[in-house]
């Protein structure tokens, strides 16, 4: 977008609107023009079913909708985040041979469907490469390599692989991540020191498209759209009722290690309070396990609005004999969400965290965000974008 392209963007799950999963230049869709090209895959949808391949998901019924949507609006680009990844995965219907195919660090996660160990899922994720297609990934364990680079000789692409030691010079804080790439110094609007790997696959991304597709980069117009980057619930700074808050979707223990890793280098020597909630199925307990050496407080609720299909929350008293046995007793289970966040609402720092689908039931009760160093002030606004 900064290099003046019309770019769609699908991401997935939405947090509080669905239109975030087909945003066009980061902005909604009307919500006439959703309905209509609702209307427009509907035929296909029933047919998808009565041949027998089963009933269309949520997830690939907004896909389509994000086709669509491209193809109507005519955008330069499409950037296409896939749902679990890998072989199966509906974002492979994209075949096209031009295909930049990204993948970050591979974590142990939805196990249950790409596998247990992190070569089964690297080859699940490995799905994802087509035939010729660049593809661009961060250092990763070899093991992991070298499942990507033997799909990447089957299929006669080309893989660039970011070496860490070009990232130098990280620092995050509260306000704002600061890294040197290749030599040159960027600022990151997006928190935490997990995504300047994030933001250096994206440069990447770039300098491969600029040199494919002969355009010049516009070097303080990248550095400004780091800069001003956000995303809802990704280290997003809210506030409630006087309380700062940190609000942040990590839901596996991969996650959940970097977002402490930040908190760590953000507030150095601080015990912090937790509100979390969880999906059923995820690794909960060792999810806690990475909290509680930084814990002042956990708060455990659930959440009740699902907003992807049928998804279920773990119940706050399934942690009680986890708690015991970890000898932590600085806990407090409430059902509700919304009393969740009234209860553990004192004024210092929260951090609310476990789940994107907690994230999305709480974020519309949080104000704009309010300074940390001044719990006392209270702002009532409510932000209207993204």
């Amino acid at each position: 977008m900064a290099q003046g392209f019309k770019v769609g963007t699908h991401m997935s799950p939405h947090i509080l609107d669905r239109r975030e999963r087909m945003l066009v230049n980061n902005t909604y869709i009307g919500e006439s023009d959703f309905v209509q090209r609702f209307k427009r895959i509907l035929t296909a949808a029933d047919q998808t079913e009565k041949d027998g391949f089963g009933g269309v998901s949520l997830f690939e019924y907004m896909l389509a909708i994000a086709y669509v949507t491209y193809i109507d609006e005519n955008v330069d680009y499409m950037v296409i985040e896939t749902g679990l990844g890998g072989k199966f995965d509906a974002t492979n219907s994209i075949s096209r041979e031009d295909k930049l195919a990204i993948i970050t660090r591979i974590g142990l996660d939805h196990t249950s469907i790409l596998g247990k160990t992190y070569t089964a899922i690297a080859k699940q994720k490995a799905g994802i490469i087509g035939m010729n297609n660049c593809v661009i990934t961060i250092t990763q364990p070899e093991r992991v390599l070298t499942v990507f680079k033997a799909a990447v000789a089957e299929k006669n692409g080309t893989l660039q692989v970011i070496n860490t030691s070009d990232i130098q010079h990280i620092n995050t804080t509260s306000e704002v991540t600061s890294f040197h790439y290749l030599g040159k110094p960027y600022e990151l609007g997006l928190l935490g020191t997990h995504q300047v790997e994030n933001a250096c696959i994206a440069l990447c991304a770039l300098k491969t498209l600029s040199q494919r597709d002969g355009f010049v980069i516009q070097e303080e117009a990248v550095k400004n759209a780091l800069k001003t980057a956000s995303l809802p619930a990704r280290l997003e700074k809210r506030s409630y009722v006087g309380t700062p808050i940190f609000l942040d979707g990590a839901h596996n223990p991969q996650k959940m290690r970097a977002l402490i890793k930040s908190l760590k280098a953000i507030l150095p020597n601080q015990k912090i309070h937790f509100l979390v909630g969880f999906k059923a199925g995820k690794e909960c307990e060792e999810i806690l396990q990475c909290i509680i050496p930084l814990a002042k407080h956990i708060t455990v609720t659930r959440f009740s609005r699902p907003i992807s299909g049928h998804i279920l929350s773990v119940e706050p008293t399934q942690f009680v004999s986890f708690f015991e046995k970890m000898k932590f007793s600085n806990y407090t289970l409430v059902e509700d969400a919304q009393r969740a966040l009234d209860s553990a609402a004192k004024g210092e720092l929260l951090v609310i965290t476990g789940s994107l689908y907690l994230a999305s039931e709480i974020r519309p009760f949080l104000t704009e965000y309010q300074p940390i160093t001044d719990p006392d002030q209270t702002q009532i606004s409510r932000s209207q974008t993204l």
